[in-house]
C-alpha cells in the first residue's frame, strides 16, 4: 500500500483488508507514471549512472546508454535552485538537438535557465520530437492532462 499512501499498522492490524477508501489517488498516479517511464526508457534498466550535481539541496544524475539520456534532479533544499548545470552535461542526442527539456513527470518544458523549486523533482529528456511524442503518450496513458 505504500505506493497508494496507505500506512500499515502493528500486528494484527497489518493483516487487515486493503483500505480502498484511504488510498491517495494522486500518489498512486505518480507511481504509475514512474513505472511507465522506467518501462519506456531503457536507460533506467541498464544505462550508466553519472552523478552531475550535488550542491546545497540540489542533487542531479544522468542515466545514459548510447544516445539515450535522461536526467533526474531533486531539490531538497529550502530555496529554488537553477538548472544551468544542464548546459554542460547534456550532449546532443542523435541528429536532433534542443535547448529545451521535457519533465516527464509533469510534461512541462524547461530550459537551463529554469528554477527548480524546493521539494520538487524532475525527470528530464531533451525536447526532441520523439521525446515530445513519448511525453504525450505518457500523459494519455497515465490519465494526466495533455501536454
Amino acid at each position: 500500500g505504500d505506493e497508494a499512501g496507505v500506512e500499515g499498522g502493528r500486528d494484527p492490524f497489518c493483516r487487515m483488508p486493503f483500505p480502498w477508501h484511504e488510498m491517495d489517488a494522486e500518489l498512486l498516479e505518480h507511481y504509475k507514471a514512474l513505472g511507465w517511464i522506467r518501462k519506456h526508457f531503457s536507460v533506467f534498466k541498464k544505462g550508466k549512472y553519472i552523478p552531475l550535481e550535488c550542491i546545497r539541496g540540489l542533487f542531479a544524475f544522468e542515466r545514459r546508454e548510447g544516445e539515450e539520456s535522461v536526467i533526474t534532479a531533486s531539490n531538497a533544499g529550502d530555496h529554488p535552485e537553477n538548472l544551468t548545470f544542464l548546459r554542460k552535461y547534456i550532449k546532443p542526442c542523435g541528429a536532433e538537438h534542443s535547448e529545451e527539456f521535457i519533465d516527464l513527470l509533469t510534461g512541462e518544458v524547461l530550459k537551463p535557465i529554469s528554477l527548480l523549486e524546493p521539494d520538487r523533482s524532475v525527470i528530464l529528456v531533451v525536447a526532441t520530437e520523439s521525446n515530445r511524442r513519448l511525453a504525450q503518450r505518457l500523459a494519455e496513458e497515465c490519465g494526466r492532462s495533455e501536454i
